[in-house]
């Protein structure tokens, strides 16, 4: 018989195997304004504009396309109605946040 402690343990090993295996490698995998133009989107909880996440990372709207070009193809974010992104990867706001902010 599966207990709720079973299915506690489970979920918590299955979190840590999507960390390890597809968080960890995705920001690997970035650039390191890949990953600057992913945190500029953290401070927004429903979903970024181009113009805010170009501000924050101090550069032109056309610099920080070059970003959101490449992590829409690597399907790392998405664009949401009115023309704002969030991230497509579950747990990577939540991944970022923890381990690439103070």
């Amino acid at each position: 018989m599966i207990t709720a402690e079973d299915a506690r343990r489970g979920i918590a090993e299955a979190r840590e195997d999507f960390r390890r295996g597809v968080l960890e490698a995705t920001v690997r995998e970035m650039s390191e304004k890949d990953l600057a133009f992913a945190l500029a989107m953290l401070d927004d909880s429903d979903g970024s504009r181009l113009v805010d996440i170009a501000a924050r990372m101090d550069v032109t709207n056309g610099y920080a396309s070059t970003y959101k070009r490449r992590l829409l193809k690597k399907g790392v974010v998405g664009e949401r109605p009115g023309g704002r992104l969030d991230f497509d990867i579950p747990l990577l706001r939540e991944y970022l946040d923890e381990f690439y902010t103070e």
